[in-house]
């Protein structure tokens, strides 16, 4: 156990002397705790949202959702997440869409809840229900 803890302090402090890897590593210690809910019953695309916390007890975090459909189309938008009992409430952020690296379009995705239960997130806006189910890590 020391040197877990000694060994996570090193990278701290690695990360803290230079601006250029600050970004990179921050988001290494962000990954420690995190969770993938990816959309069901979509055959053309694969929607996802991966959650980030620094730790498991944490109920703030940040979010991706990326979106990737079968003809090389790519949306992906950042922002933080708020867990609350059986609700994730997600801060309104940009959704960037590119093809073939180029960027095309951008959206505006205002805020939003996903409802939880257990391993399921259900998206209810717009009056229809998108499932997403957890990923789990091997």
């Amino acid at each position: 156990m020391k040197y877990k803890y000694f060994f996570a302090f090193i990278i701290f402090i690695s990360c803290k002397n230079t601006n250029k890897i600050n970004a990179i590593c921050s988001r290494k210690l962000i990954l420690n705790d995190s969770t993938v809910y990816c959309q069901v019953k979509s055959i053309w695309v694969t929607n996802c949202f991966y959650f980030y916390r620094k730790n498991s007890r944490s109920s703030k975090g940040e979010f991706e959702k990326i979106i990737e459909s079968d003809d090389g189309q790519k949306w992906k938008g950042k922002g933080h997440f708020i867990e609350k009992k059986e609700q994730m409430e997600m801060s309104s952020f940009l959704l960037v869409r590119t093809l073939n690296n180029a960027v095309k379009d951008t959206m505006y995705i205002s805020s939003f809840v996903l409802y939880k239960n257990g391993n399921t997130l259900f998206d209810l806006n717009n009056n229809h229900k998108i499932i997403f189910f957890k990923q789990i890590k091997k």
